[in-house]
């Protein structure tokens, strides 16, 4: 966060005055950085503003610009909403991931050249799609799969998993 974006102004709420404002600038104290920095008790002394006059300054440019606070829990169940473990349908793939896969993360799988990495990836796209009922982003940078390839191991791949061809 910039001393820009946390520039003090008149008016910026009801304690800060003209008056307090000039006060503050004498202190040199030219933004909300300048001011949350320093000590109130210390500035309330000097300047002779009010020690609740700096604290509700310092609380509303708090609630502007500060980060909403959470507890530790808080925290772990927001992130338990949005993040789940999923299958790969390999289970020793899974013991290696501890687990499986985790939704919201990128995986990137790299071997040499034929060793199976695509067929690995869309049986595991197809298994998370199938079985999971999960939304998969397939990213191939090197183009080296095309669309009917593809089709075709999902086709077969949905066919054994389900019964129904993969459109």
């Amino acid at each position: 966060m910039s001393a820009q974006s946390l520039r003090l102004s008149p008016n910026l709420c009801p304690s800060l005055t003209e008056e307090v404002y000039n006060k503050l600038k004498e202190e040199n104290i030219n933004n909300g950085i300048d001011l949350l920095s320093r000590d109130a008790e210390e500035l309330a002394a000097k300047t002779r503003i009010s020690y609740k006059v700096i604290q509700n300054i310092c609380k509303v440019l708090n609630a502007y610009h500060g980060a909403f606070q959470m507890t530790g829990l808080e925290l772990y169940n927001e992130a338990m909403k949005s993040c789940f473990i999923m299958s790969s349908g390999f289970k020793e793939l899974d013991k290696i991931l501890e687990g499986g896969l985790f939704s919201e993360e990128i995986l990137e799988i790299f071997g040499v050249a034929g060793c199976g990495k695509t067929s690995l990836c869309l049986r595991i796209s197809c298994h998370i799609a199938s079985v999971e009922k999960g939304k998969i982003i397939y990213i191939d940078p090197m183009h080296s799969v095309n669309a009917a390839f593809a089709r075709s191991i999902l086709n077969s791949l949905l066919f054994s998993c389900r019964g129904k061809p993969f459109v």
